[in-house]
């Protein structure tokens, strides 16, 4: 089995984020898209796909939301990671590959 990690396109890519969501955080509100990766005061998110090569099927996703801080009285942009997520079926997977590395 093969993957990608794919840079998501927020507009092409909505639908796939949303439905990743759907599948495994059903209580994620769909408007959390909108106003945590779209509006966002400090700019629009980074979201990055996992998808499988053979069927496109998007199996984690990571983010990073953008936020202005201040560090010793000068304003900085930076950046906040959050809803990085794997389909339990692929952290399982991989598990099984680590401890297979690691005892052999």
């Amino acid at each position: 089995m093969s993957y990608s990690i794919v840079k998501a396109d927020l507009d092409r890519d909505r639908t796939d984020i949303i439905n990743f969501w759907r599948s495994n955080f059903s209580v994620w509100p769909v408007s959390k898209f909108q106003y945590f990766y779209k509006d966002n005061i400090c700019g629009k998110a980074k979201c990055w796909m996992i998808k499988e090569s053979t069927n496109n099927l998007v199996i984690g996703i990571t983010s990073i939301f953008p936020r202005k801080f201040a560090l010793h009285s000068h304003k900085i942009k930076a950046g906040i990671t959050g809803d990085f997520a794997l389909l339990v079926r692929v952290t399982n997977f991989l598990c099984r590959i680590l401890y297979n590395k690691t005892c052999q």
